[in-house]
């Protein structure tokens, strides 16, 4: 009887600690994830300012940003925590494809970001026409890309300390998603502006 009752108590203790590093976990994430959103949304002020001033600056600037990140991402999947983190993810999410995914992943994330660094400066090597079409494929990869770290998220069998921030809340894929379309939304309003001075 007095073991069953200490054997309890563990458990009880063990959950309490359990529990208690769950609500740290949430005390020192939260900040992150409000960081997070604030950033972004102070980006698209700074874009919708830089924007009615110099539409290619401002598109230049968000490729930038979207190429280095997205680069960043890709690379510090190659080393290991990161490596690790990102296999049981992959096996989590997408069982069937694990093995292929756990690789097609980091490597399609740097070519996608390198892509778009190169965009900075591809339009003095290739027709306008190229430029366009290889732009707008390159964004819309990128919003697939994040599309599938949004499903990732969203699996109900992905604990929350293998994604960003170590949340289920999708912020990072969202914001990079509407900043892709955004990216996309520019380059034709920079097509619009060309043909109209041509």
């Amino acid at each position: 009887m007095t073991k069953n009752i200490d054997q309890q108590a563990l458990a009880m203790g063990v959950c309490g600690i359990q529990g208690k590093n769950v609500m740290d976990l949430q005390v020192k994430t939260y900040p992150v994830l409000v960081t997070v959103i604030v950033l972004a949304a102070a980006g698209h002020m700074i874009l919708e300012n830089i924007e009615k001033q110099n539409l290619e600056k401002a598109g230049r600037l968000l490729s930038g940003f979207l190429g280095t990140l997205i680069v960043l991402t890709g690379i510090v999947k190659f080393f290991d925590h990161y490596t690790t983190m990102f296999a049981e993810l992959v096996s989590l999410s997408m069982s069937s494809l694990a093995d292929l995914a756990k690789w097609v992943g980091p490597f399609s994330e740097v070519i996608v970001g390198g892509i778009l660094l190169l965009s900075l400066f591809w339009g003095r090597y290739f027709s306008r026409k190229i430029s366009n079409y290889a732009f707008t494929s390159v964004n819309l990869a990128l919003i697939a890309n994040m599309t599938v770290a949004l499903s990732g998220h969203l699996q109900y069998d992905v604990p929350a300390t293998l994604l960003p921030f170590d949340r289920k809340y999708p912020v990072l894929p969202i914001v990079v998603m509407a900043f892709a379309a955004r990216n996309i939304r520019m380059q034709h309003e920079i097509i619009k502006k060309n043909l109209q001075h041509v």
